[in-house]
């Protein structure tokens, strides 16, 4: 049986899972205004997952670990837009601006893990403030340099971002994180 994603996502209880707000909590803390996920608390879905495995029903459950939405807090962070349409195409200007690339999990405190996720841990972002703007935004960083990550599919030139704050890969400790 394939599940859908099971922790909490940046919609909270409305969440389907795919909007991945913290990997590590199934319905246990009072995050995104709701304690439980769409899908109930850490306690049912442990008991469904037992349930299915008593009658020889193999589990599946899905994880987004392309990106994540939702964060806690804003950073000061430097950009360059990208053409949607052809995402090789960066622009050479740098914009100074906030973003929302700071992860902190306030209500989880630290428990299963203490990584603060920072800009340093995303390639990119759709929407930046002071300037308010949307868009396709690389972010200007120590792993960024080379561009997009290169093993992905090549539609529209480079599909490693997808949405919201695009995980990059390259930095270790987020590969240690996942």
């Amino acid at each position: 049986v394939w599940l859908p994603p099971a922790y909490k996502g940046a919609s909270g209880g409305y969440s389907v899972g795919y909007d991945s707000y913290d990997l590590f909590d199934l319905g246990e803390f009072d995050q995104k205004g709701s304690i439980p996920t769409k899908y109930g608390d850490k306690v049912q879905l442990l008991a469904a997952i037992d349930a299915l495995k008593r009658n020889d029903i193999a589990v599946l459950l899905d994880v987004v670990v392309n990106h994540k939405m939702g964060a806690d807090e804003k950073e000061a962070i430097r950009v360059q837009r990208v053409n949607a349409d052809d995402r090789t195409q960066i622009d050479e200007e740098i914009i100074e601006c906030e973003g929302w690339t700071r992860y902190t999990f306030p209500a989880r405190a630290g428990q299963y893990s203490q990584f603060i996720w920072d800009f340093k841990c995303f390639s990119g972002i759709d929407h930046i403030e002071n300037p308010d703007k949307d868009g396709i935004f690389k972010i200007v960083n120590d792993y960024t340099g080379e561009g997009w990550n290169d093993q992905v599919d090549d539609e529209l030139g480079n599909f490693d971002y997808l949405m919201g704050e695009n995980i990059d890969f390259r930095n270790h400790a987020v590969t240690e994180e996942i």
